[in-house]
């Protein structure tokens, strides 16, 4: 498919797995500098290492839970792409229950 979209810059929210992380896969073939954000830093690793294959990517460890997250991640993407065109918004599922020790 061709969006028409090359070279505008895209932020994905919780996006190291699920439909978040295929979203941004399809951005970054589309030809989109892709930032992904994630609370686990295994999984959103991985994602930023197929991703870096396709496009240019920044991956953050962020808790969109975090009222202060999206300003940072705003942030982050503007200081590193000199603008935002393109906002897929996700959170992920519950955090998993502490396990007793």
């Amino acid at each position: 498919m061709n969006l028409d979209i090359g070279g505008r810059v895209a932020l994905v929210t919780a996006s190291s797995k699920g439909l978040a992380r295929a979203s941004a896969i399809a951005l970054a073939d589309e030809g989109c500098k892709v930032v992904v954000c994630a609370r686990g830093e295994d999984a959103l690793r991985a994602t930023e290492k197929e991703l870096t294959e396709r496009t240019e990517v920044l991956a953050l460890v962020e808790d969109v839970t975090d009222p202060a997250a999206p300003h940072r991640l705003v942030g982050a993407t503007v200081d590193r792409f000199g603008g935002l065109d393109i906002l897929v918004t996700n959170a992920g599922g519950p955090r998993p229950p502490s396990t007793p020790t």
